[in-house]
């Protein structure tokens, strides 16, 4: 069914669990992923820039521990030439094995004139200011200069020394080294969305089995679902779904049960009335034909109140617990009612009926309902009863127990130990040979009661009657 109604369109998923999954998981590694790519980025820049701004400052003091001595010492014999090219060949002998060398700009300059500088520099200084880093522009590029200044030859002597690098070449270096350190993530991507496929699909595997378990199964089919190794989040679905072929199963059986008896039950009046009409048919004698007629009127009613039964039953769901008509009434009218409706049997069998009814009984209760179950239970009490018999009907109410008791007791023949054991049962009658009856109307009784989450008790002796006893919750928080 679930293949056809896919396949014609008529059911329509709003989603799939796996795709919707596979998506968030796959769209939260992704943008984990840039995060961590943007994070890793930003970091490497700044701690590259960290690092070539040290390195610039380190090679300035190494490039100023190179000359200063040969400075401090031509200075003092104002040899400017000297110095020059003594500067040079230190300078030279330094930067020949440096890789960026031609990235990299210098100037030295003595009380504000340049005394050496490298091709890449200007003419003029490299930056105003004397001391730590600055940004500087020129030759269309931009380069970060460090200068350092020394004042300890004399107050008139001031030593400045100027190194630039170029910012294109720090850019280049950290982006190679932030693409080696993002290159294992980017490949390890496609790896991992791999693997999010792989464990998500083992992951959903026993659904996927529970489904092939269910669609395999025949209609009749309403074994538990057999779920080892479900995950814990579909566990209460498989177990609701279980309880519900319990149910299932239940009421197929009872209901086979019950077309079986019913059909058993309604076989006998039906024989009965074909056997006396052709009793009337053949006969040619009128008090004959009019006692077969009699029978078939007598058969016919007996079938009517049976299918009535039978109808009143099954109308009564044991698994329907919906309380949608159930309100506080007043059971005195209904039992005015119902002694009125049955003055006609109570007249002709002598009955002595008294009702004691306590003022202001809340029965939380379908009216139609009580109805019902009153009738079965003073139908018994006549059919049962002797001649002259009595019947007490009470109503109580208890404010302590928050209950409202019903009591229908009566003298009549009563019931057996064994009787006793089988009369809610459907169909059983305690004196089959001597009263007619269809054997539901217990079974109606105790239908009515679960509905209304009562309780029913019942206490007899032989020849002491029976006496039933029902406790109505006074409204449905007392449940």
């Amino acid at each position: 069914m679930l293949h056809y109604l896919l396949k014609t369109r008529l059911f329509k998923p709003e989603f799939c669990l796996y795709k919707t999954l596979l998506s968030l998981l796959l769209g939260i590694t992704l943008l984990l992923w840039l995060l961590m790519a943007i994070s890793s980025y930003i970091t490497v820049r700044q701690q590259t820039k960290y690092l070539f701004d040290a390195h610039l400052a380190q090679f300035t003091q190494t490039l100023y521990y190179l000359v200063q001595h040969e400075l401090y010492e031509e200075l003092s014999k104002s040899d400017v030439k000297k110095i020059r090219t003594k500067a040079k060949q230190e300078l030279i002998m330094h930067l020949i094995s440096y890789k960026h060398e031609k990235k990299v700009a210098f100037q030295i300059q003595i009380n504000g004139q340049v005394l050496l500088k490298s091709a890449e520099a200007p003419t003029k200084a490299l930056t105003d200011k004397l001391d730590g880093f600055s940004d500087v522009r020129f030759h269309q590029k931009e380069w970060r200069v460090y200068s350092l200044t020394d004042k300890k030859l004399n107050a008139h002597t001031q030593i400045i020394i100027q190194v630039a690098e170029l910012k294109r070449t720090r850019t280049t270096i950290s982006d190679t080294i932030a693409f080696k350190i993002l290159l294992p993530l980017m490949l390890g991507l496609p790896l991992m969305a791999g693997l999010i496929r792989l464990t998500l699909s083992t992951t959903l595997t026993p659904l996927t089995q529970i489904v092939q378990q269910v669609a395999n199964r025949q209609s009749h089919s309403l074994e538990p679902i057999v779920a080892k190794q479900a995950p814990c989040e579909i566990l209460p679905l498989i177990l609701e779904l279980n309880d519900l072929f319990c149910r299932l199963a239940k009421s197929f059986e009872r209901e086979h049960q019950f077309t079986a008896n019913a059909s058993h039950e309604l076989r006998t009046p039906l024989a009965g009335i074909k056997i006396q009409a052709q009793v009337a048919l053949n006969s040619r004698k009128p008090e004959i034909q009019q006692q077969a007629l009699l029978k078939i009127i007598q058969g016919i009613d007996r079938s009517s109140y049976l299918v009535e039964q039978l109808l009143t039953l099954a109308r009564l769901d044991p698994d329907n617990q919906n309380q949608t008509g159930f309100r506080q009434i007043s059971i005195q009218p209904l039992i005015q009612q119902l002694l009125n409706q049955l003055s006609q049997a109570i007249e002709t069998k002598q009955i002595h009926i008294t009702t004691t009814i306590a003022k202001e009984v809340p029965l939380w209760a379908d009216a139609t309902q009580i109805e019902i179950l009153l009738r079965n239970l003073l139908d018994n009490a006549i059919r049962y009863l002797p001649p002259k018999g009595r019947i007490n009907i009470q109503c109580l109410n208890n404010r302590h127990s928050h209950v409202s008791t019903l009591i229908v007791e009566d003298n009549g023949i009563g019931l057996t130990p064994e009787q006793q054991q089988h009369i809610f049962e459907r169909f059983y009658r305690a004196d089959d040979n001597n009263h007619s009856g269809t054997g539901l109307g217990l079974s109606i009784v105790q239908r009515i009661v679960e509905r209304h989450q009562a309780t029913i008790d019942l206490s007899s002796a032989p020849k002491q009657g029976v006496k039933i006893t029902i406790n109505f919750p006074n409204s449905p928080d007392s449940n």
